[in-house]
């Protein structure tokens, strides 16, 4: 069965946004080791917002919205905006964090947990029906988290249970989001953003000895974050979702862990051993099997990718 140039080219949209978002690991983890990171949280989630603002505008634009339609719009996306902030202010916050310890290429696999988490947290809360599939993605994740995580003398990292946290954060996020399909996705991501950034700027005033020093030496980390993760990489998301096959998508979006790994071994020096090699084996396998078993079982699918617009 041979794709249509529609679906080769959604295909192909999908696969530059999770190389984008794979590569923006490097970028924090750069960051990470300059800059604290509440305030790099909170600098990033600013520029984002800031460039997904102008993505409002052009948008608006090309479909010649009057003032009164978008001022609706905003009006929709504002409350459940600040909501899913919240959510995705702990998500970030703990990822940043996680980062000052552990790899790009770990963060990768860990964060991508969030795509096993949904389907059980969605049984566990919301007695949606799941399979079998689930179940072996769970198990297929504990054991690549194991053996990625977890040393020969049984000690853990810091960083890798702070960016499963991260995760945990992620499902509770996504699974919101879920339920605002029908709002402006730019919009929402404006406010959610926005929201993000004052909660680290908090953080960072409130925690940190000198908040936002280093941001002089992390502004290539920050533009890349803010301007290729979040405004092209969304974008892409949203158009190339459009025309890609569901089971393409989920394949795809498990390659953002995969491209994480490669930034961090070309522009980190970052390198896993055999046992690690294996975790990840086994994280990736847990990712396509949750989500390809969620398309396989028909579980209705959200408007968006089920995917923070960030790495």
């Amino acid at each position: 069965m041979t794709s249509s140039p529609r679906s080769l080219r959604g295909s192909l949209l999908l696969l530059v946004a999770a190389a984008i978002w794979g590569s923006a690991f490097v970028a924090q983890r750069f960051g990470a080791q300059h800059m604290a990171f509440a305030s790099f949280t909170a600098v990033r989630h600013a520029l984002g917002a800031l460039v997904l603002l102008a993505m409002v505008a052009l948008f608006d634009r090309a479909g010649r919205r009057s003032r009164t339609e978008r001022a609706a719009l905003w009006r929709a996306a504002l409350l459940p905006g600040l909501g899913v902030g919240v959510a995705l202010s702990g998500g970030s916050l703990l990822q940043q964090a996680g980062l000052e310890t552990t790899t790009a290429g770990n963060a990768g696999f860990i964060t991508g947990m969030y795509m096993v988490f949904i389907p059980i947290v969605s049984w566990v809360v919301l007695r949606q029906r799941t399979s079998g599939w689930t179940w072996l993605g769970a198990a297929l994740g504990l054991t690549g988290l194991y053996l990625l995580s977890v040393r020969a003398n049984l000690s853990v990292n810091t960083g890798d249970l702070l960016v499963l946290g991260c995760a945990v954060f992620w499902t509770g996020h996504i699974l919101a989001l879920e339920r605002l399909g029908s709002l402006d996705p730019f919009r929402l991501c404006v406010v959610q953003f926005a929201t993000c950034a004052v909660v680290s700027l908090a953080f960072a005033l409130a925690i940190e000895p000198t908040p936002l020093s280093g941001v002089t030496q992390t502004l290539g980390p920050l533009a890349y974050a803010a301007f290729l993760s979040t405004g092209v990489g969304f974008t892409l998301q949203v158009l190339g979702q459009r025309d890609a096959p569901a089971t393409h998508a989920a394949l795809i979006m498990a390659l953002e862990a995969v491209f994480a790994a490669i930034g961090g071994a070309l522009v980190l020096g970052e390198r896993m051993d055999l046992r690690s090699f294996l975790g990840a084996g086994f994280m990736l396998s847990a990712v396509l099997v949750a989500q390809l078993g969620a398309v396989l079982t028909s579980r209705p699918a959200p408007e968006v990718l089920l995917h923070v617009p960030e790495p």
